[in-house]
């Protein structure tokens, strides 16, 4: 997801967030995303130290003689409008990195404790029957592909928006997706993955292609209606989905939360879930969904993991059953059409073996037409 033209203005308007623009995009190559949680990190602070702009604020800890206790602060003021431990790390995280970049010192990092992060499970992954209800629920075709793409390649909605139609292929049954690393994406320039959808979602998918007027190499893969790039701001389209959560009766929230249990991201766990409880290697997996390995063990996948095409299509397969939504049956359907091909197949060569007989039964007729006229001529001779 891009910048918004506010952030933009912002980092315009101070040398610091310029300087923490480059050094995160230029140098380190992240994506515009998590310079874009870390700006909400600078902007927490800002608003905490109560100055008039981010360069100001940068200016009141360079000024001052105890700057550790001031960011130790920061953490209390947090905790006291009651963010969570979660968003406390990320808010840090962003003040941390603004520091370091602009180059203050003299802080005891290690004295400023943050309240510990503990994962809590409290979504859920929806279920076959619940994704068809909410796919079937007045949906329009472009949603309905949209999502469907989403928890079947196991990609990022965000991700989603800033696919263009070049990146799709259709392959063998299913259909491929590359994403390549560049600005405003997640991913940094020069890296890339690819991922799958299956034949259910594929069908689906080139069937809202075939509803859109003007379809070129550089078009979105998923447009507004008059063909435009819909927007990047990740959460539009998430909002779309909760509507869609609503309409069928299954906004359910997490208990003592304000999200909904069903939201955007579930549908990546989705994914993630259906491929390991099918067999896929989590190898394979992680590389479809573009995650970095994290055990220490696997620090050299990304150098390293390059397997066939043929081989990630025979792992996503293992999962194809139950990643189906609307078609449970589809192998079943797809093992018939087979057989009806290879039936049709058979019913030519017969009828080519037919018309061969066929032909020489009109050989056959003809040289015994000349056997009985030479006969004939025989017999006159004689009796000449």
């Amino acid at each position: 997801m891009r910048l918004t033209e506010p952030s933009r203005l912002l980092i315009e308007q101070n040398e610091s967030l310029a300087v923490l623009k480059n050094r995160m995009l230029v140098r380190e190559g992240k994506s515009e995303e998590t310079l874009r949680r870390y700006l909400d990190g600078v902007k927490a602070f800002t608003e905490y130290i109560k100055a008039e702009s981010p360069d100001a604020a940068l200016k009141s800890v360079t000024d001052c003689e105890d700057r550790t206790l001031i960011l130790d602060g920061f953490i209390d003021w947090l905790l006291a409008k009651d963010a969570s431990p979660v968003n406390v790390k990320a808010l840090w995280q962003g003040v941390k990195k603004w520091l370091v970049s602009n180059r203050v010192n003299n802080i005891e990092w290690s004295y400023v404790t943050r309240p510990k992060v503990v994962t809590q499970i409290r979504d859920r992954i929806p279920s076959t029957e619940e994704l068809k209800i909410i796919l079937t629920n007045k949906v329009s075709l472009r949603d309905r592909a949209l999502f469907m793409t989403a928890a079947t390649s196991g990609l990022r909605l965000g991700t989603l928006m800033l696919l263009k139609v070049r990146d799709y292929e259709r392959v063998e049954d299913v259909g491929k997706i590359t994403v390549e690393g560049g600005e405003g994406r997640k991913l940094a320039k020069g890296k890339s993955y690819f991922t799958f959808i299956t034949p259910e979602t594929r069908i689906v998918l080139e069937e809202y292609f075939s509803t859109r007027e003007s379809l070129a190499p550089e078009s979105p893969l998923f447009a507004k209606d008059n063909g435009e790039q819909m927007s990047q701001y990740v959460h539009n389209v998430s909002r779309q989905w909760l509507k869609l959560v609503k309409r069928a009766m299954l906004h359910g929230k997490i208990e003592g939360h304000r999200w909904s249990e069903l939201h955007g991201h579930v549908l990546r766990k989705f994914f993630q879930t259906r491929c390991k409880l099918s067999g896929c290697r989590a190898d394979f997996v992680d590389f479809w969904m573009g995650h970095h390995p994290a055990a220490q063990n696997q620090y050299l996948n990304d150098s390293y993991f390059r397997p066939e095409l043929s081989e990630h299509l025979t792992e996503y397969r293992k999962a194809v059953s139950s990643l189906l939504i609307f078609n449970p049956d589809l192998e079943a359907l797809e093992k018939a059409k087979g057989d009806i091909e290879a039936l049709r197949q058979q019913n030519l060569d017969l009828k080519a073996k037919v018309d061969s007989i066929e032909g020489s039964k009109e050989s056959l007729a003809l040289l015994l037409q000349k056997v009985l006229e030479l006969e004939k001529r025989l017999e006159e001779q004689k009796n000449t």
